[in-house]
């Protein structure tokens, strides 16, 4: 009778076998197939039937990955959060949590997240690099700088962080070593995108727009659906009086991202100076529910206000600007976002 169950047991082995396989093919799938698609559905498939358990926190952290490269910044931050929970002291995950942040914007739990990371490995070039930035886009400078040699002096050659260098040297002012930088990233990886935003950021910030525009239109054709480049882009355009071609950047950057205040400011000055004051009165206030004290948005809706003979509006928000930022006038003009006169 014993014998009866032989076939069983054989059964039972291959299944097991072919299980273990499959959880195998599906853990590599999720570190390493090429569709970040493709691992999200094999690392979700992981964690949900807990195919490997031997693997840990690994496939939050892959499909976390796999989210960062979609541009899906919140799910991602989700993952490492998982991830942590299960590893409290992964440093990969603290990494990739302050890389997601960063691109997110919230550049202050960037900061907090690779400093944890740095605690545990003090010789991780990437938590360096990624601090880097997270300070740099604070405007935390010298501690930026810092952080970006320190990464450099592990990671030499690190095209990330020569463009991140390069975005300090800009907030400093130091526009030739900025450019040097981000042209040594760009030689070091060709097409590599945030170089071209750094490039156009530190020749706009220098008043040089044509070239500005020239290294925003490199990085648009690499990555045509980023809203912060087409804002960038967006505001560079208006910036050389394409006053058209502004607003459809614009407008192509709300449709990718349309709780972004800035953009509805940028593309409001746009539809001023193309002498549509409704519309930019539209956009300042839509810009002004996203962030009540901007004093560029209030000083732009005092200027469409004037022009549609609210002169009782158009005071209030002129003073309401000037109170948050007296020279609001003059930047503006310095800019080329604005000529005419203070409402």
């Amino acid at each position: 009778m014993r014998f009866l169950w032989l076939p069983l047991f054989v059964a039972l082995c291959l299944l097991a076998t072919a299980g273990a396989r499959a959880a195998s093919t599906d853990a590599e799938g999720c570190k390493n197939a090429p569709d970040p698609d493709r691992r999200i559905e094999l690392c979700t498939k992981l964690i949900l039937y807990d195919e490997d358990p031997d693997l840990g926190a690994w496939p939050y952290v892959f499909r976390a990955a796999a989210y960062v490269e979609k541009g899906q910044y919140d799910q991602a931050i989700e993952d490492y959060d998982a991830a942590l929970r299960l590893r409290p002291t992964q440093p990969v995950a603290l990494v990739g949590r302050c890389s997601a942040l960063n691109k997110k914007g919230s550049y202050a739990e960037a900061i907090e997240s690779c400093s944890l990371a740095l605690r545990l490995d003090p010789n991780d070039g990437i938590a360096y690099n990624d601090r880097c930035l997270a300070r740099a886009s604070l405007g935390q400078n010298e501690e930026a700088l810092r952080d970006c040699n320190a990464a450099l002096a592990l990671r030499p050659d690190a095209p990330e962080t020569l463009a991140n260098l390069g975005l300090v040297y800009t907030n400093l002012g130091q526009f030739d070593l900025a450019i040097k930088d981000y042209g040594e990233s760009l030689r070091l990886k060709p097409g590599y995108v945030d170089a071209y935003i750094g490039l156009g950021w530190a020749y706009g910030t220098e008043g040089k727009y044509d070239l500005a525009l020239k290294n925003y239109d490199a990085a648009v054709k690499l990555e045509p659906d980023w809203a912060y480049l087409r804002k960038e882009r967006c505001r560079t355009l208006l910036q050389v009086g394409r006053l058209k071609d502004a607003i459809a950047e614009c407008d192509r950057s709300i449709a990718l991202e349309p709780d972004h205040a800035v953009t509805y400011e940028t593309r409001g000055y746009a539809y001023l100076l193309d002498r549509n004051p409704k519309q930019a009165r539209k956009d300042f206030d839509k810009a002004l529910k996203l962030d009540p004290n901007s004093p560029i948005s209030l000083f732009g809706r005092g200027m469409a206000k004037g022009i549609l003979g609210d002169i009782a509006g158009a005071k209030r928000d002129g003073a309401a600007a000037r109170a948050i930022m007296p020279d609001v006038s003059d930047y503006l003009t310095s800019i080329h976002f604005l000529p005419g006169k203070a409402p």
